[in-house]
């Protein structure tokens, strides 16, 4: 790491600061309520006090002022026999004013005795940076991709390349070594495929020459006509990516393409925090938003459902002692609500024991956490909650034959779009997408082939659509699309383009090929009142795209 800060040091810096200049006025308040209890005893004002005290603990230790958090801690300990008195008069006994008044005044001390630089360069924070130092993955853009393919034949590699260009990767096809070599001399690709009966070239060296690829940084595949054991063990040794049988299932081959360079993107982590104190929210927000999550603050309990309805969170990170509604009395609400029940709830707190963990799992709380805890091991319990909750969603969620989102999952992402267009006053364009004549598919080339056309459809769909839509199997063979931002016309547009590329893939069945259409109707959320309407009207728009001769795409009639 260079001596120049990184904007992430500066920020973390900045809102520490903002923090040290309200330190002065949170211990004045402190102090201003004790004076007031030892001259006018009121148990209600010592519950504000000691509320009071337990939030610096927490605040200051999040902010990397310990000393100040051990201190305040010690205050914490002595007002908690006082807890006990609810009685209208009663005298704090004078060795206890004592000590709280030395304990006060060593608060005070502490302040100026505290650089807001000092946080930046413990231990914790320099292995976070380290760590979130590096470019967040984001994935790669499916038209950068370029696939080299080295096979003798003609025929059925062109066939194979017209169909990865169907998808969106370029391709091109060789058919002998000297030619792919001087094409890699030029320009280096992110996969080669490599059939394994090349003329001239035996087996030995054409699994030397994929390992000398995957010296150089590039994915390889191998095709082959065998899939016996010793020929896969040649392969795993030379390095080799993947192992595929001819002839290839496309649709399984582009999945793994997608899986092996790293094309299936995943959408930002949703982080949604919420804490009264709007300062501890953003600093946990920065700590979050630097590991490449989404994070969404919010200072009131009581608007945490109206959020939730617009988009559901990957995990809620709760203060646990807020003024007006708990963080416990919060979980138990969210957790009432059916469609909240798998969503991870962690709970921050200045006194984490392990007493107080044991009742929070009772209202379906995954942790509690110190505030005080290091940085990276917020973002370490954060991650590995919502990487276990991603996959138990994906396992409930998914359609099993696509992956994509089921029936009931994509119509709650549509009503969530939905809401959050409304509320935003934004644009969003579904699509409602059906493969033509896919009975005649099935009853012809059997299910089996059927399936492989479904996988093919929602291949391409996740290849071409960005990572901020929503794809989603409706029923049998019709698929629900959900475009935020976009228009009716440019929707139209890329639907089009998506038509086109689909026909053109070609698919196989004992030596016969066959080609397959699908029709769409799309319509945008203007002038609709509910997001079923919307449906509706694609729904509409995608049956008069059928009777007019199917293969096309027709806009909904109101728009």
């Amino acid at each position: 790491m260079t001596s120049e800060k990184s904007s992430f040091e500066l920020h973390l810096e900045k809102l520490k600061g903002e923090y040290k200049v309200q330190l002065p006025q949170k211990i004045g308040a402190i102090a201003s309520e004790w004076q007031s209890l030892l001259t006018n005893w009121q148990a209600e004002q010592l519950v504000r006090l000691h509320r009071n005290v337990h939030s610096l603990i927490g605040t200051s230790g999040t902010f990397g002022f310990s000393d100040i958090s051990k201190t305040a801690r010690k205050l914490e300990e002595l007002f908690k026999p006082l807890l006990e008195h609810n009685e209208a008069h009663y005298t704090i006994d004078p060795i206890l004013a004592h000590s709280a008044n030395e304990i006060i005044s060593r608060l005070f001390e502490l302040i100026d005795a505290t650089s807001t630089d000092s946080l930046l360069h413990t231990p914790e924070y320099s292995e976070l940076q380290k760590q979130l130092s590096q470019p967040v993955a984001s994935g790669t853009v499916a038209q950068d991709i370029l696939i080299y393919y080295l096979d003798s034949e003609v025929a059925a590699p062109e066939l194979l390349v017209q169909n990865l260009i169907s998808y969106g990767f370029k391709s091109k096809h060789f058919c002998s070594v000297d030619l792919l070599l001087d094409a890699i001399q030029h320009k280096k690709p992110s996969l080669i495929i490599i059939d394994l009966v090349m003329p001239d070239t035996d087996l030995e060296g054409i699994f030397e020459l994929a390992h000398n690829f995957v010296q150089i940084g590039i994915k390889v595949f191998v095709f082959s006509g065998k899939d016996d054991f010793i020929s896969r063990l040649h392969s795993v040794r030379a390095g080799i990516h993947s192992y595929v049988t001819k002839p290839a299932d496309i649709p399984l081959l582009v999945g793994m393409i997608r899986s092996h360079l790293n094309l299936n993107i995943n959408r930002p982590t949703h982080i949604l925090i919420v804490d009264d104190q709007k300062s501890v929210a953003e600093f946990y927000a920065t700590i979050l938003e630097q590991a490449g999550m989404k994070v969404t603050i919010e200072t009131n309990p009581c608007e945490v459902l109206t959020i939730m309805k617009a988009y559901t969170p990957d995990l809620l990170l709760l203060d646990l002692n807020m003024p007006v509604v708990n963080g416990d009395e919060l979980a138990a609400v969210i957790r009432q609500q059916e469609q909240y029940q798998s969503i991870p709830i962690l709970f921050l707190s200045a006194n984490a024991h392990p007493d107080k963990k044991t009742d929070l799992l009772e209202i379906g709380s995954d942790d509690l956490l110190s505030k005080g805890m290091a940085p990276e091991e917020l973002v370490r319990h954060v991650k590995s909650r919502v990487d276990r909750s991603k996959i138990l969603t994906a396992m409930m969620y998914q359609d099993s034959l696509t992956g994509l989102l089921n029936h009931a999952q994509i119509q709650l992402a549509a009503e969530r779009v939905f809401l959050q267009s409304k509320r935003k006053k934004n644009l969003f364009t579904i699509a409602m997408i059906d493969i033509d004549k896919f009975k005649h598919v099935n009853d012809t080339y059997g299910h089996l082939n059927g399936d492989r056309v479904i996988k093919a459809l929602a291949q391409l769909l996740q290849q071409r659509l960005r990572v901020t839509d929503y794809i989603g199997r409706f029923g049998g063979e019709e698929f629900l699309l959900i475009m935020p931002d976009i228009n009716i016309s440019n929707a139209e547009n890329l639907i089009n383009s998506l038509r086109k590329s689909f026909s053109l893939i070609e698919f196989k069945d004992q030596g016969v090929s066959f080609n397959v259409t699908f029709s769409a109707g799309i319509a945008t959320n203007i002038d609709m009142n509910t997001f079923i309407e919307q449906i509706k009207m694609a729904d509409e728009a995608l049956y008069k795209a059928k009777k007019q001769g199917r293969n096309l795409v027709c806009a909904s009639a109101s728009q």
